[in-house]
């Protein structure tokens, strides 16, 4: 997991145990192999980011959503934006999810896709040209955030952004406010947060 702090940016954290993401690992660990969202620590937020491709008007909705440890969602955000191919549209939405703690006052924030090459581009790994200045972007808006860690996660626990993502393209209308939210994605939210275990070994 890439962690950025106010002081101490693109450092990895020390305490990195076997139930923590690792990226840039091909082997599978514990968490990437779980089918379901896993809650955060009860001192951090998670906010889920995904995107929904359109190929033929070459547009993206982008969405994030935030929840802490009980699985209640905080805040959420979803937009439709340009983008040129499915790799730009995930990492804009990853962005975004930044951008959504930026306007929060949380003092730990885990940022999760499950898009892999986006996470370990802004982890420092593999470098995807395409997206090297939403990476940049990205990193420079996470470090006036107190505290945050990007991890990968599989599309099993990240269904709640997905879903959230197709139903901002099919709309074309964004979401805002959590009381906006279709029963769609509660149903799933009240499931995620129903059948979650704890996210160990982050912060």
């Amino acid at each position: 997991m890439l962690t950025i702090t106010r002081a101490n940016t693109l450092c990895n954290n020390p305490t990195i145990n076997e139930h923590e993401v690792r990226v840039s690992s091909r082997n599978t660990s514990s968490h990437q192999s779980s089918k379901a969202w896993r809650r955060p620590r009860a001192d951090a937020v998670k906010i889920n980011c995904d995107a929904a491709f359109n190929s033929d008007l070459q547009t993206a909705a982008l969405a994030s959503i935030a929840r802490d440890s009980s699985g209640a969602i905080l805040a959420v955000s979803s937009r439709v934006s340009p983008a040129s191919s499915p790799l730009i549209a995930e990492a804009l939405a990853v962005r975004e999810g930044v951008l959504l703690a930026s306007a929060t006052p949380w003092p730990k924030i885990l940022i999760e896709s499950d898009n892999q090459q986006v996470i370990e581009a802004i982890r420092g790994g593999t470098q995807q040209w395409a997206i090297n200045q939403i990476v940049r972007d990205t990193i420079t808006s996470s470090r006036f955030l107190p505290f945050c860690g990007f991890l990968w996660t599989n599309r099993e626990g990240n269904n709640l952004a997905h879903v959230l993502a197709q139903l901002t393209m099919a709309s074309g209308s964004p979401f805002r406010l959590v009381s906006s939210l279709p029963p769609a994605v509660l149903e799933i939210a009240a499931s995620d947060a129903s059948q979650s275990s704890e996210l160990r070994g982050v912060f």
